[in-house]
């Protein structure tokens, strides 16, 4: 990806602080350094939305700090430091993504045929489908949800009307899953 031209920058463009650091002296140190303050002010009411930038890194750390080694530094060496800092923020990630993807439902998808159609053929608000069983009759698998107006004209045009002999002729469909012939 692309980036602005020349030398990477070594300094934030804003520093987020808490009340302990409002003093004029700091905001001006940071200014004189290119750096924008936004730090909030002693006496004034909280809700200016620092906290939730605060959260953020009180809340890694504290994940962080779930690790016993890292808890407390014994590592004389930085690069072992790192090593485990490194490999805790691998398992963190992990367990993130596995929980995510425990949330995450999976449905199988399968083809189907559209046995029939809730409304007019020219602009069908569901399609119920079916799949042939074993014997090769088509059986009642299931329908979609109402369908846009988009998706309902797309369709419309590659529909054609039941011919003689469709297997659900005389058939009736409640509005929950199941069927039953007349």
């Amino acid at each position: 990806m692309a980036g602005t031209v020349g030398r990477p920058r070594r300094r934030p463009d804003t520093l987020f602080a808490d009340r302990g650091y409002d003093h004029d002296n700091y905001r001006r140190l940071l200014r004189e350094r290119g750096i924008r303050p936004a730090i909030a002010e002693r006496g004034q009411p909280h809700g200016t939305g620092l906290g939730t930038f605060r959260w953020v890194v009180e809340r890694t750390i504290s994940w962080l700090h779930g690790f016993r080694r890292l808890r407390i530094r014994r590592e004389r060496r930085d690069d072992i430091h790192e090593a485990f800092l490194g490999l805790a923020v691998c398992l963190i990630t992990q367990r993130h993504v596995q929980r995510l993807c425990q949330d995450l439902q999976v449905r199988e998808t399968t083809e189907a045929i559209v046995g029939a159609v809730t409304g007019p053929l020219s602009a069908p608000s569901g399609l119920l489908l079916g799949r042939y069983d074993d014997h090769g009759r088509l059986q009642y698998t299931g329908r979609t949800t109402t369908l846009a107006r988009a998706a309902s004209a797309t369709v419309a045009g590659l529909l054609a009307p039941a011919r003689r002999g469709h297997p659900w002729t005389n058939w009736s469909f409640s509005a929950g899953w199941g069927s039953r012939t007349r």
